[in-house]
Parts: C-alpha cells; structure tokens; sequence
C-alpha cells in the first residue's frame, strides 16, 4: 500500500490550529469513511 504524508510546520499560534482543525476532524473522517477509507494513519 502506498502512503501519502504531509506534515505542517506550525510554530506561531499551534494552539490555535489545533483548537480550529479539532472540530473539523468529526467531519472529515465521516467523509473518508463515507469513501471507504478505513484506516488512516496520522504523524
């Protein structure tokens, strides 16, 4: 299987992205459920 990465370089403000993408996440893993990806690893 071939996997795919992309890593962010947050320095400035990190406790802000993570509180706005947190929210996010229900969402997006609800669609790539949807589109039949089950398993996801995240760095």
């Amino acid at each position: 299987m071939r996997r795919r990465s992309f890593v962010p370089n947050v320095k400035d403000g990190q406790d802000e992205y993570i509180r706005r993408h947190q929210a996010a996440w229900t969402g997006v893993l609800d669609d790539l459920r949807r589109a039949g990806i089950h398993n996801i690893t995240l760095p």
